[in-house]
């Protein structure tokens, strides 16, 4: 029960910098 609590703790810190890299990437011309 740890171990899954510590990924979905893991997924909602990872899920935002993620998110932000991939619109950062779309936004940079070319």
């Amino acid at each position: 029960m740890k171990k899954l609590f510590a990924s979905l703790a893991l997924a909602a810190a990872v899920a935002p910098v993620w998110a932000a890299t991939q619109t950062v990437t779309l936004a940079v011309p070319g």
